[in-house]
């Protein structure tokens, strides 16, 4: 008998694979709320200074999670939508440089 936490793990690599589970679980920690608020897992939240620019990154989120579930993409082309994450991330100035610093070493891991 597995944990839960292990079962997920293996529910998740047998419908999506290694690299596109990892994907869509880095796209799952991130949540919207409130019209500004912006999550990434419990821990990290920042506010948008711009609604245009959040409801930016609530969409490409929904719309990548929805991709990655629909898609066999390859490793190279999930690293390169973490890497324009990562890049609006900065352009839109959401959270500490100290957060990144938590954020996104967990995106280069593809």
């Amino acid at each position: 008998m597995s944990s839960a936490l292990h079962q997920e793990y293996e529910e998740g690599v047998q419908a999506l694979g290694g690299p596109r589970m990892q994907y869509y679980k880095i796209l799952s920690l991130f949540s919207f709320e409130n019209g500004n608020e912006v999550h990434f897992g419990d821990g990290l939240a920042t506010f948008s200074a711009s609604r245009e620019q959040y409801d930016q990154m609530k969409e490409y989120v929904k719309e990548q999670k929805k991709w990655v579930r629909s898609t066999e993409a390859p490793v190279s082309e999930l690293r390169m939508r973490l890497w324009w994450l990562q890049i609006k991330i900065l352009e839109f100035s959401l959270f500490t440089n100290s957060e990144h610093r938590t954020m996104f070493p967990l995106m280069t891991i593809l």
